[in-house]
């Protein structure tokens, strides 16, 4: 689960689903990121790039949901 907000990364982690924190948002530009360590197993990323360097397995796979093949 990729989230952006506390209540939806506090309701990832309690529901034990991998949560990514994803700080990139423009509406979060200019806030500060000091509850980082509410949720330390939590990885933090700001950029779409750094997202696949943390993950490199989830680059260019084919997904399939139902009928329809996604990249």
């Amino acid at each position: 689960m990729i989230e952006d907000s506390l209540p939806g990364m506090e309701a990832g982690v309690a529901a034990g689903m991998q949560v990514w924190r994803f700080t990139g948002a423009s509406h979060l530009q200019g806030l500060a990121q000091d509850d980082n360590d509410m949720f330390p197993e939590v990885p933090v990323f700001d950029n779409w790039s750094k997202f696949f360097e943390m993950a490199p397995t989830l680059k260019q796979q084919k997904h399939s949901i139902g009928d329809i093949s996604v990249r």
